[in-house]
Formats: structure tokens, sequence, C-alpha cells
């Protein structure tokens, strides 16, 4: 009998959690029978993501279709990725099919940090700073005091009752028989609430395309920038070290959409000619401006798990340059030692490496060929495979 596998998430195409979703189906289908729900067309089953309130707790129509859809595939693997915009109805109807077929294995890959935070990115919009208060707590409340979405106290007290749904209703984590850690951070959180080590596999996302060799020749004197705008990621730190450093052969690259009014905060902020907006690029023509720059700087002021875009930087020949907290500087480490860490929130620190980076870049360059050794080792395709099949092996 075939083993089959049905893999669940919010989108198809959208994001870095996105391209590793379909990376692990690539991977799944070799051996497996494997099908796919989320909210693109692309996969087997055809979600719906909320459009009210009420959807976002708990969308009927999704318990419906993916219960009815399990009953008929009677999958021997359930695979979770992001599900929350799907709303925790898939997660009711994967508990109740499970009450039917015992052996069933659940499985989720963990991309964020819905189950420590009801704001799942640990940070304080409210008050623009990290925050850890749910974490450890049994029942998660602190979101409808502190108000902690960006939109305010109606859609944090929504967040608040959907993870009340999900995380104490439901018992999410206490559901899912395995769980896929990108990060040694996401690792640790896990145990902090209560999870035995033996339920955690540490499996580090993986990039495709590891060049053997990276020719710097052609590269611009190019900083850039790739991701949301919006003031959790911290341009403006970015802005003001890069004005003060302020070489006139130097460009300052800012790709990416999100928050209009942040995004007017760093167009007055901006009194340099060499600083450009270039908003949304599609993935596709991404390749080409990482090719032609020099250095990549992630100034974010929250946590960030297992960020794909520093492996898709160093395999352009790209320096990241990241802050000493979360999964980035986890990366970089990783792959380099602790060239590129700076200090968090500190402008000095990131003045003071941005401007090393600027002078040395070439010499840097010059050690690409055993980093990417190092991205090949961790990162490479080839052993995310072996050990994503292991896991499942684990679990006949």
């Amino acid at each position: 009998m075939n083993i089959k596998v049905v893999t669940i998430n919010n989108y198809w195409r959208f994001g870095g959690a996105e391209r590793v979703f379909v990376e692990y189906i690539n991977v799944l289908k070799r051996k497996y029978d494997v099908y796919s729900a989320c909210s693109d067309k692309e996969c087997h089953l055809k979600l719906e993501i909320y459009k009210t309130p009420f959807q976002y707790i708990f969308n009927v129509g999704n318990f419906w279709k993916l219960y009815r859809r399990l009953l008929i595939l009677k999958p021997n693997f359930i695979h979770f990725h992001n599900y929350y915009y799907l709303s925790p109805s898939v997660l009711l109807a994967v508990i109740i099919y499970k009450r039917k077929f015992i052996n069933t294995k659940i499985i989720q890959t963990l991309h964020d940090f819905h189950l420590f935070c009801p704001n799942a990115s640990m940070f304080n919009f409210n008050k623009n700073e990290i925050c850890n208060k749910c974490v450890r707590k049994r029942v998660k409340l602190s979101i409808f005091k502190e108000r902690c979405d960006r939109r305010g106290l109606f859609y944090s007290w929504i967040k608040g009752v959907r993870s009340l749904v999900d995380l104490t209703l439901l018992d999410h984590k206490n559901t899912i028989d395995l769980f896929i850690v990108p990060s040694e951070l996401m690792k640790s959180f896990l145990i902090s609430e209560g999870i035995k080590a033996e339920r955690i596999k540490l499996l580090r996302n993986p990039i495709m395309k590891i060049p053997r060799r990276i020719s710097i020749v052609n590269k611009k004197n190019i900083i850039v920038y790739i991701g949301r705008i919006s003031p959790e990621k911290n341009i403006e730190l970015l802005i003001k070290a890069f004005q003060s450093i302020n070489l006139k052969n130097w460009k300052l690259n800012i790709i990416g959409k999100g928050d209009q009014a942040y995004f007017e905060y760093l167009r007055r902020i901006s009194k340099s000619e060499n600083i450009n907006f270039l908003g949304y690029v599609p993935p596709e023509d991404m390749d080409r401006y990482l090719e032609e720059s020099k250095i990549l700087v992630l100034p974010s002021k929250w946590l960030e798990n297992a960020p794909v875009s520093i492996l898709e930087a160093y395999t352009a020949g790209v320096k990241p340059l990241v802050p000493d907290i979360g999964g980035g500087a986890e990366t970089v480490k990783l792959v380099e030692g602790t060239d590129g860490i700076f200090g968090y929130n500190s402008l000095d620190s990131l003045i003071q490496t941005m401007r090393y980076f600027m002078e040395n870049y070439s010499k840097w360059g010059a050690k690409l060929n055993d980093i990417m050794q190092n991205i090949k080792e961790y990162f490479g395709i080839n052993n995310f495979s072996r050990k994503l099949r292991q896991i499942y092996e684990s679990l006949y």
C-alpha cells in the first residue's frame, strides 16, 4: 500500500515559507503520494483565506472541505505548515479524523511564532518592541491588554480569540506528534513551552541553487534591503547608517512593499540622492538585483526565525549583515562565524559593520568558495532531502 501524505499551508506562492512548503512537497513526492491543500489553485484541494473576522476564528467551509477529503484519501501523514489564515478549523478537521484513524501521524513545520505568540511575531507593534509575555503561559491573554497587532485593538482581540481556540480549546501543541523547526531559536521556544526534545527535529530550510563558483568581478557598489516595508523591519536604522557613512560612489536600494505611512516616513528622512526605493520586485526578477549588489542589510527589530533571503544573498555573492538576535544571526554564524553581525538596533555598530564590508568586500569575496561549502553542508537540498526522509521513516 502506498503511503499518503497531506500537506497544508496558507498559500502555494507568497514568500519564503511558501517556497519551503513547495520544496517539502517536491522531496516527499519522490517516495510518497503527496496531496496538497492551500488557498491557491496549484494545490489539489483549494481552501479559502478568511474574508470575515469570524472566518479567521473558524472557517466552517474549510473544516468540511478538508475533513471530507481526509476521509476519502485516508492519509498516513498530515503535515501542517502555516495554516492560520485558513483558521483553526483545519486543525479540528485533523483532530476528528485522527480519532477515527489513530495511527495517523501529525507533523508541523514551524515558520513563525504562532504557537507561542497570538500575534505570531513575538513583537508588540503598539510599543514597537520585542515581546515574550505569552511564552510559557498555558493561556495566552496578554494580546487583549497590550493591543499587539499593528492595526490596533479590534484586530488584536480577533487574534487573541483565534489563539484561544487554536492553542487552548483545540490544544494545538499536544495535537502534533512531531515538530520540525528550521532554527535552534525555534527549538528553544518549543522546549520552553514544555514540549519534549524528542518531539522536535531540527531541519534547516534548504536553498535550491548553490553555485560551484561565484564571480564578483561585475559587482557594483550597492547595498540592498529586501523585505516588507514596515516599522519592525527597522529600515530607518539602515538609512541613517548609510547617510552617516556618506560615500558618494555607493547606492542603497530598498526593495519591498507594505506599510504606506512608514514608507512615506522613510522617504522623508532619506536625504541622499543615492537611496532608491524600488517597490515590489517579482521573485523571478530578484536575482538581477542581488547579482549586482555587494551587501544585504536586514536591520530588523523583531526576531526572524530562519530568513531564506540570507541564503539567497550568499549564493549571489552578497554579504548579509544582520543584528545579533534571532535566526538571522544563527544562520550567519553557521556559515561564516560572527563576521557581519552587528549590535541589535545600534546605529554605531551598524555604521562600523557596514563601513568595514564596504571597504573590504573583495577580501570577503575571496572566501566565497569556502562559504559555499558550508552552505551546501547545512542548507543543501541533498542533505535536506535525506534528513526529511529519515524524519518520516522514524514515524513508521
